[in-house]
């Protein structure tokens, strides 16, 4: 496009035809521009583009440009349009558009050895991939039960572990400690649970202990003292009629053997020498 449109001005001298030459420079600038971003910086593919875009800017800036230059000159007067014949007689740019389709050449062979390779690779890659699907559901299938069997095991000794310390906690044994299993897993949780729980009960059982044996020492605390107003009572009763001259009254004496019992048997039998010193008087 950039050659036709410069030689259509060089024929007639009307800039019109440079129109098509911009479009042709534009288009160059777009697809170069693209190309040159889907190809890696580091390959040979890279260079190429950067070879042909240094040989256009060459032949724009010696070849292109000042024949355009002159054709306006001669438009103006200033120069004789045989110079420019002779400037399209030299086929000075022909050299390097020569080697812009030698380096395109070289740049789709390179392509071309590129897809190749690619294309080898993807016919292994997919050889391994048949592979890899046909045996590998049966290989998958094997380890899957394998691992299931594994698992299942494994699941079943940790829940016996469980199992038999719930056992033996039911029957009692719940200060007994228990190796149950360690684990994120639904059976390890399980097992924090168990192990939580039982350190509750024992808290609780200690605890609940503990209130009994209070209760049991207020209990008795409470009946001595109860016990001990009502000997009270009995005893004073049994002063006062003394002291009206009653020495017929007796203590109901039990045979505890405690200093209580005690006294009341030496408050009776001082009751009854009273009585015989009276009789004797």
């Amino acid at each position: 496009m950039m050659e036709s449109g410069k030689r259509s001005f060089l024929i007639t001298g009307d800039p019109v035809f440079l129109e098509k030459y911009e479009s042709g420079k534009q288009f160059y600038l777009a697809v170069h521009s693209a190309m040159q971003r889907e190809t890696p910086r580091d390959s040979e593919l890279y260079v190429l583009l950067e070879k042909v875009d240094r040989e256009l800017d060459k032949w724009q800036t010696q070849v292109a440009e000042p024949l355009i230059n002159l054709r306006y000159a001669v438009n103006r007067n200033e120069a004789q349009l045989e110079q420019v014949i002779q400037g399209v007689i030299s086929r000075a740019g022909r050299e390097t558009f020569t080697r812009i389709s030698q380096i395109m050449d070289q740049f789709a062979s390179s392509e071309e050895e590129l897809l190749y390779q690619l294309s080898e690779s993807s016919a292994q890659s997919l050889q391994s991939l048949q592979i890899v699907l046909i045996g590998g559901p049966g290989i998958i299938i094997v380890l899957g039960t394998l691992l299931t069997l594994v698992t299942a095991g494994n699941i079943d000794h940790r829940l016996k572990s469980v199992t038999q310390a719930s056992l033996q906690m039911a029957g009692g044994r719940i200060h007994d400690h228990y190796d149950l299993p360690e684990g994120r897993d639904e059976v390890g949780r399980l097992a924090t649970a168990f192990r939580q729980m039982a350190e509750t009960i024992r808290r609780q059982l200690e605890e609940q202990q503990r209130t009994n044996e209070e209760l049991r020492a207020a209990n008795a605390t409470k009946v001595a003292k109860e016990y001990l107003e009502q000997i009270v009572q009995e005893y004073s009763a049994f002063a006062e009629e003394i002291a009206r001259g009653n020495l017929t009254v007796r203590l109901q004496v039990s045979n505890n053997n405690d200093d209580l019992s005690l006294l009341g048997q030496q408050l009776n039998a001082m009751v009854d020498g009273l009585r015989t010193i009276a009789a004797q008087v």
